[in-house]
């Protein structure tokens, strides 16, 4: 699990106070960065409010990952460094949970 920021923009203005409407089931564009790596780790996709002020977010994880170097050879016991390694980009999918600060307000004891 990786902890990230997510940032969601929406086509249309929403009003909390009224019941969920299916239209605001539609992805609405997300984009964000892992908080542990932000320089490693970036997510890009979309985001549905199921429940009010909860949001399912889904999409696409681009990560920077250690790969074994192309030259790596036979590592022998005695040796005392590590195989060489290069970055490489990785895809893969994101799916996550995220909610308002709305919501923390509702199930907080006061």
């Amino acid at each position: 699990m990786i902890p990230a920021l997510l940032f969601t923009g929406y086509w249309k203005k929403r009003d909390t106070q009224r019941l969920l409407r299916w239209t605001e089931l539609i992805p609405q564009p997300t984009a964000g960065l892992s908080l542990s790596s932000p320089t490693d780790d970036f997510f890009l996709g979309g985001s549905s409010e199921f429940v009010r002020n909860v949001q399912f977010d889904y999409g696409l994880h681009l990560g920077r990952v250690k790969k074994l170097g192309a030259n790596s050879t036979t590592q022998f016991p005695t040796d005392s460094s590590g195989p060489p390694t290069t970055m490489t980009l990785q895809k893969g999918v994101f799916l996550g949970l995220s909610f308002n600060l709305d919501f923390l307000k509702g199930i907080l004891p006061k």
